[in-house]
């Protein structure tokens, strides 16, 4: 609390910012709201060693959005406490509380799910967008909701890239065994298992089993197939 204490933001360019989410217009509401808002952005400058937030900018990011400022600026937190810089922070919020209200699911879910995703397939605060369409996408073409989708994905993105399963190919992965009654957690741990399987066999049985399907997962020069590439080697064969 001492060291936040330290840190401290112009309460009075805070006000029209406060004043607009304040729906009650009583001193009382207003007065509340900024020190939300206030408390927020000092505990950002806290964890980011003193990077102020711009509010000129903040208030652009969050236009339009189903959500407060003062939930805004925590999603806005969350980003920073998952290491991205007020500036990438910022610019992946608008994605993120669209994720958040897509989903129907709250902003720090939506924040550390298109994270952790960016982080396993090697992407930036720049497809933060791109990230949610793929979520809203899969959700919209299965029997799953964009938050179980984002819980599946969690599950399954690690082991997808470590093999060079793009992230579209994993959640068509995740939206085909949603459709089959398998979705959250449980479908990313199928895919999981499935796309480790089908690109280092845990055993010499697996692998010998593989070839006698008929099934090729590395082409001449070594390198993996492509992902898709196998499983339609693997529908073909079974």
């Amino acid at each position: 609390a001492g060291s936040l204490g330290g840190l401290w933001l112009t309460y009075g360019s805070l006000i029209p910012l406060a004043a607009a989410a304040a729906l009650a217009s009583s001193l009382k509401n207003v007065f509340t709201t900024g020190k939300a808002l206030e408390y927020q952005f000092t505990y950002i400058q806290a964890i980011t060693g003193g990077v102020v937030v711009s509010l000129h900018e903040f208030s652009e990011a969050v236009k339009g959005s189903l959500f407060t400022p003062t939930e805004s600026a925590g999603a806005l937190r969350t980003l920073a406490q998952a290491g991205l810089s007020v500036e990438e922070a910022t610019t992946a919020l608008p994605s993120v509380l669209k994720l958040a209200a897509v989903g129907e699911t709250d902003m720090a879910n939506a924040a550390l799910a298109a994270t952790s995703i960016m982080h396993s397939f090697g992407l930036t605060v720049n497809d933060f967008g791109h990230i949610g369409d793929v979520f809203a996408k899969a959700a919209a073409i299965s029997a799953t909701s964009v938050k179980e989708m984002m819980e599946a994905m969690k599950q399954a993105s690690a082991i997808s890239n470590m093999f060079g399963v793009s992230m579209e190919e994993a959640a068509a992965s995740l939206a085909t065994l949603a459709n089959r009654g398998i979705e959250g957690s449980a479908s990313g741990t199928a895919v999981t298992n499935m796309v480790r399987e089908l690109s280092a066999p845990a055993t010499k049985r697996a692998t010998e089993a593989l070839k006698q399907m008929g099934i090729e997962i590395y082409n001449a020069d070594g390198s993996l197939k492509p992902f898709t590439e196998r499983l339609q080697q693997l529908s073909e064969a079974t």
